[in-house]
This record gives C-alpha cells, sequence and structure tokens, in this order.
C-alpha cells in the first residue's frame, strides 16, 4: 500500500505492506549474520539455475501476525575462494546443524556446528550458532537445576512436616518384660513419638 501518513505538521509518503515488511527484518539479518546478501525462500524458489549460485539456508523468520514462518538463505558467492569452497563443502553438515537447532535439538546441534567451524574457522554464521547453542544448553541445565532444587525443598517440607506429624503421636507400650520396654521407648524418643508404657498393670 502506497501513500501518505502523519499529520498536517508533518507528513511523508511511504509504502506498509507484508513484502515492505519482510525485507526490513531481512536488512537487519544481513547485520546480524555479518552476509550482505540474503534472500527469502520465495526468491529461491524462482532462481532456475541454482548450480550457478552459492547458497545455504541460514535461518527461519516468522513475522508477527502471520502463522507461517520464511526461511532465509545466505547467497556466498561473493566470500573469497577459501571461505567460499569451505562453506560449500561444510553446506551439508550446517544444513543438518540447523535443523537440529529448530528442533530445540541444541547438543547435536553444537557438535555439528563446531565441526563446521574446525573446517571454515571465519564463518561467521557458524560462530553465531555455536553461541547461541551454548547460551541454549545453558539455559537448560539452569532450568534443570531448578527444578532439582525445588523438589528438594519439596522432599525436605514434606520430611519436616512428617516430623512434626509425629511429635503429636502418643504410643502407649505393653510388657511384661522391663528390658523390652527400655529398648522399645529408647527408639520411639528418638523419632520424637510421645511414649508411655504399662508395666504389670501400671501406667507410666
Amino acid at each position: 500500500m502506497l501513500g501518505t501518513i502523519g499529520s498536517v505538521h508533518r507528513m511523508e509518503s511511504t509504502v506498509i505492506s507484508d513484502a515492505v515488511n519482510l525485507a526490513a527484518h531481512i536488512e537487519k539479518m544481513t547485520k546480524i549474520y555479518h552476509t550482505p546478501l540474503m534472500i527469502t525462500e520465495t526468491a529461491y524458489a524462482k532462481i532456475h539455475q541454482k548450480s550457478k549460485y552459492l547458497i545455504r539456508i541460514v535461518d527461519c523468520l516468522k513475522l508477527k501476525g502471520k502463522e507461517e514462518a520464511i526461511n532465509v538463505y545466505e547467497v556466498f558467492n561473493h566470500e573469497d575462494e577459501t571461505i567460499r569452497f569451505a562453506k560449500l563443502a561444510t553446506r551439508e553438515r550446517f544444513t543438518q546443524a540447523f535443523k537440529c537447532y529448530q528442533n530445540k535439538q541444541y547438543a547435536q546441534a553444537l557438535d555439528h556446528f563446531i565441526e563446521c567451524s574446525i573446517r571454515c574457522p571465519n564463518d561467521e554464521v557458524t560462530a553465531l550458532y555455536i553461541s547461541r547453542c551454548e547460551s541454549k544448553l545453558n539455559e537448560r541445565t539452569q532450568v534443570e537445576r531448578f527444578d532439582t532444587d525445588h523438589q528438594f525443598e519439596i522432599d525436605t517440607s514434606q520430611t519436616i512436616a512428617l516430623r512434626k506429624n509425629r511429635e503429636r503421636v502418643k504410643i502407649l507400650i505393653v510388657d511384661d518384660e522391663e528390658i523390652n520396654i527400655q529398648v522399645l521407648s529408647n527408639h520411639l524418643l528418638s523419632t520424637q513419638y510421645e511414649v508411655s508404657w504399662a508395666y504389670s498393670g501400671i501406667v507410666t
């Protein structure tokens, strides 16, 4: 949609559309991934001779208000020969790593990205994903640690509650053997029970 927006004090002509919004996001992504040329899945599908271009998937973008995500690709024909061939050699591994990342399999993704980084040390996109994987794994570890600590607190509080309940329990021991009464009462007293006993018909 092409038109003029603003107020009586300030007005300007602009274009508003999904395509413009998408293009603005892609332009921002070129700075994040440090690559000058990125294209959407729609543009990639329209390339007739894909073998002429060096392209790999680098992200999956979902715009606000849209249900379907859009794959975004990096075109790296412009890279110097060393990086260009290294990216091409690791493209299949990189794609596998990207799929693992999208499926939240961060440990597997990290292994694949590290392998790509070894073969192509100057790949800034790979370095970015390694950082992302490590961050995700660290978050997951913190959550698991919190769950463990929280469960420990619950278990501890339940144990304390049981002990408090036990303090209110009174037990009467009836036995003709004084030694049996003594042994059993000592044990129950150590576990916070209130104990009384009957010996020779006398309750103490």
